[in-house]
């Protein structure tokens, strides 16, 4: 189903490794930061819901913006890696945080993970489809989604068994 030849490529290769781990870190970030302040923060499930569209707005506005500059400059590494890097920061940010974590502090935690979010999935994506052959794009854009789905899947799975684990 996969050519594993695709592997061969570096910039294959790398940019799904990055998408598995994006997809688990994002998935994550949507699932358990409601969940932590419902059950630390004892906020109600509507403002913990609330608190994803700061992410959502960034994802949409990181894209964007990103997306612009990489058609002005014509290089995407620079954004994808500070978008990388702005994301990893964010998620550093929203680990440490206690019950004693100010609401609006949160907000800004998960903008910075949405503007790190929204530059780099895609474009990872498109460093991808620059690195393969014509006939070969199809296959390697549809497992990118695969990687990112996947790392969804294998980190909702390891962070709700640390959840469970810290709950005994």
């Amino acid at each position: 189903i996969i050519n594993l030849s695709l592997f061969r490529n570096v910039i294959y290769r790398n940019s799904n490794i990055a998408l598995l781990f994006f997809g688990a870190a994002f998935l994550s970030l949507i699932i358990f930061i409601p969940f932590f302040l419902m059950n630390v923060q004892e906020l109600s499930a509507t403002k913990a819901g609330i608190t994803l569209i700061p992410l959502s707005l960034g994802v949409v506005v990181g894209s964007i913006v990103s997306g612009h500059l990489v058609s002005y400059y014509g290089h995407y590494k620079l954004w994808m890696i500070s978008g990388a890097i702005l994301f990893i920061i964010g998620v550093i940010f929203l680990s440490q945080m206690t019950a004693e974590t100010k609401y609006l502090h949160i907000i800004l935690y998960m903008i910075l993970c949405g503007f790190g979010a929204g530059p780099s999935m895609p474009l990872y994506t498109l460093a991808i489809q620059n690195a393969v052959s014509i006939k070969e794009i199809g296959q390697a854009t549809s497992a990118s989604q695969f990687s990112r789905s996947i790392g969804g899947t294998l980190g909702t799975a390891f962070m709700g068994s640390i959840l469970a684990l810290t709950l005994l």
